[in-house]
């Protein structure tokens, strides 16, 4: 089970209005956090499922193209001089990882931010929501 309050908190975001949200969030439930790799500037947080899940896959639009990635979540930390995108990346319709890159320039945190803004990105009925710890 995933336990980072931190990646829930962007998984949560970045599903909203999201047509296959209810997969993705469901997939969710059965993903552990398998490695992180720093990079400087950002990490990649892979995760893998206590179990198979095909059945949670999120479907392919009409013309059988899958959802490659979901890019719709910023991080802001003023104390960490981050300012960041998070991008969830799909693989045959199932979280795999999320990357996350520092536009700021700063250095990525070895650990999880514990204070953070995470703001949403495109418009919607839910545009602008923002989760603040």
């Amino acid at each position: 089970m995933l336990t980072s309050r931190y990646l829930l908190d962007i998984f949560d975001l970045a599903f909203d209005e999201h047509p296959a949200g209810s997969l993705l969030r469901q997939q969710v439930t059965h993903l552990t956090l398998l490695r992180t790799e720093h990079t400087g500037m950002g990490a990649f947080f892979y995760m893998e499922a206590d179990r198979p899940i095909p059945h949670l896959a999120i479907p392919g639009d009409t013309a059988g193209t899958s959802t490659e990635m979901l890019d719709e979540v910023e991080i802001c930390s003023i104390e960490l001089s981050l300012l960041a995108d998070a991008t969830i990346h799909l693989q045959d319709g199932l979280i795999h990882h999320v990357e996350i890159w520092n536009k700021g320039g700063a250095d990525y945190p070895h650990t999880d931010p514990e204070r953070y803004e995470l703001h949403q990105t495109w418009r919607g009925t839910h545009a602008g929501r923002t989760i603040s710890r």
